[in-house]
């Protein structure tokens, strides 16, 4: 009886010990993250530059973390003027004191619209305008713009 108890205790550690899975340092650095978190100006989610008329799109969807900002200059200790971000913290309220407001998504601009100038130094060059006007001209780093 007891040799049939220590076969048992000794098939347990067995198998327990070869379902334990072996973490790389890679695999542990992601498992000790906390929730995932955009600093300024990174995203999972990039807008698009339409290629015929350079209108600039960003439609959220769920799952899609995004947070954009168009600045004054092609600096981003600029002045923001406006804000694209999956987070509520980002939009309500426009609590950046955007210029041009803050948004979820690109779906949310009334009668405005983004035009895509030109690359400069790691910005792209963004004409705003409403109800076809032109208002002004932002800066948004190029990385999160992609032509399509």
């Amino acid at each position: 009886m007891k040799a049939l108890f220590y076969s048992l205790i000794f098939c347990m550690i067995c198998t327990a010990c070869s379902q334990t899975p072996s973490t790389t340092s890679e695999e542990t650095s992601s498992s000790t993250e906390m929730s995932p978190t955009l600093t300024t100006d990174t995203a999972e989610t990039q807008a698009v530059i339409e290629k015929m008329d350079s209108t600039v799109w960003l439609m959220s969807k769920i799952g899609n973390d995004h947070r954009i900002f168009g600045y004054q200059s092609p600096d981003s200790t600029s002045k923001k003027m406006i804000v694209f971000s999956a987070y509520t913290e980002d939009v309500e309220g426009n609590p950046h004191h955007c210029a041009y407001g803050s948004y979820y998504d690109m779906s949310d601009l009334k009668n405005m619209k983004l035009k895509w100038i030109d690359d400069q130094g790691g910005y792209s060059q963004v004409a705003i305008y409403r109800d076809g006007t032109e208002q002004g001209v932002i800066y948004i780093q190029s990385h999160l713009l992609k032509q399509e």
